[in-house]
């Protein structure tokens, strides 16, 4: 049973409200700041009471498809040569497999985008500056480094988490590539697990009517709380696993022909491949989830592959002319 949620057009923002108030000129830009975003919390809150209503009424609950992490869609939905979805695919739902199943059940898909539509939505005022590859509304996190003022985003009303991309030079970097992207990986993995909080807080708390989902205070705090927890037991420890692989391939060819006699000649194409591959995997003690043994056992594994090939394909070719005819044979071996 879904709580009784006031009524929605007791509130009159609309997003045309929002539009108006970003037009007029204040003498204060800090109260200018303060009206936005209450307009934006009040527009915010219409909405999902509205969402809320419509389920009461029509007895639809929040879709429950993808409950298994290895279903779960994720779409790239914004792509180019500055933007960076630093977590990959495996990544995502490496950490979704380690967090508990109650947390990740119902999430319906995962989107990596620039968010840029939500980020001019809910811009906060002259600090919001455009990065210059994209021209989203964005926050330096190194110099040349962007991200955008929200890196997540969760839809209730259809299970969808959103994760916004980074925008960057990967030339003009201020540091060593790899610990960038590291660092960029735990905040957007964090970023993840917080989003998952939203989730589960909306389908089990708000879903079974502790509060509504507008109680911006309860639903942040639950969420930090469960973002600062499953980031130091779950999001840390897998990014303390290494695995490395390096593969090497050659390949060769030899073409010989050789006159033998008059018409007859032998031909062969010897070639030759090499393939060697050398991986390595680690995974610490520590990094073991979720709640590890007291005296947890790292372990290591090591792999090795080294394929060869050779193939040959001699043959024998005869062509002679007789009068106004010719003669040609061929002779193979496979």
């Amino acid at each position: 049973m879904l709580p009784n949620p006031p009524m929605a057009r007791s509130i009159h923002t609309t997003r045309k409200t929002l539009r108006h108030i970003r037009r007029q000129d204040f003498s204060d830009p800090d109260e200018k700041a303060a009206v936005l975003r209450k307009a934006r919390q009040q527009l915010r809150q219409k909405r999902i009471i509205k969402w809320r209503t419509e389920l009461e009424r029509s007895g639809i609950e929040v879709p429950v498809a993808g409950t298994r992490v290895e279903l779960i869609p994720i779409d790239v939905c914004d792509q180019g040569p500055y933007v960076h979805h630093v977590c990959s695919e495996a990544d995502i739902r490496a950490v979704l497999s380690a967090l508990p199943e109650a947390a990740v059940e119902g999430i319906s898909r995962i989107q990596l985008g620039l968010g840029k539509a939500y980020h001019e939505e809910s811009r906060r005022g002259k600090e919001d500056q455009a990065d210059p590859f994209t021209g989203r509304r964005s926050g330096e996190v190194f110099p040349g480094v962007y991200s955008g003022m929200i890196l997540g985003v969760y839809q209730p009303r259809n299970a969808v988490i959103h994760l916004h991309a980074f925008v960057f030079d990967p030339k003009e970097l201020p540091f060593e590539a790899d610990l960038v992207c590291l660092y960029l990986r735990l905040h957007a993995l964090a970023t993840l697990v917080h989003e998952v909080a939203h989730h589960h807080d909306s389908r089990e708390r708000v879903g079974r009517g502790r509060w509504i989902f507008d109680r911006y205070e309860n639903v942040e705090g639950y969420a930090e709380k469960m973002e600062y927890f499953w980031s130091r037991e779950v999001v840390l420890a897998y990014l303390q696993r290494t695995y490395e692989s390096k593969t090497s391939n050659l390949l060769g060819n030899l073409d010989i022909n050789y006159r033998i006699a008059k018409g007859l000649v032998f031909k062969t194409s010897i070639g030759y491949n090499r393939l060697q591959c050398d991986e390595i995997s680690i995974t610490p003690g520590s990094s073991q989830t979720p709640n590890p043994p007291a005296n947890p056992e790292g372990s290591s594994n090591f792999g090795k592959i080294t394929y060869n090939s050779w193939i040959a394909e001699p043959q024998l070719e005869y062509n002679r002319y007789w009068g106004f005819g010719k003669i040609s044979g061929q002779l193979r071996a496979f």
